[in-house]
């Protein structure tokens, strides 16, 4: 399995330079978008999580 990906990677990188390079700008492009969904689902979850713990806890003490 590597050889056959590690074969085809050197083939193909020499062979059409302008589709690997577009190759890897989308594998970027969408590694950078899927880390960025990522973390604005694990931002806003700890977020609603922190902001429910201060407002038990604010409404306890009125």
């Amino acid at each position: 399995m590597y050889d056959a990906l590690t074969y085809f990677l050197n083939t193909f990188s020499v062979g059409y330079p302008i589709l690997w390079a577009l190759l890897v700008m989308a594998a970027i492009g969408g590694t950078g978008l899927g880390l960025y969904a990522f973390w604005e689902v694990a931002l806003k979850a700890g977020s609603a999580v922190i902001g429910r713990g201060s407002n038990a806890r604010r409404d306890s003490h009125t």
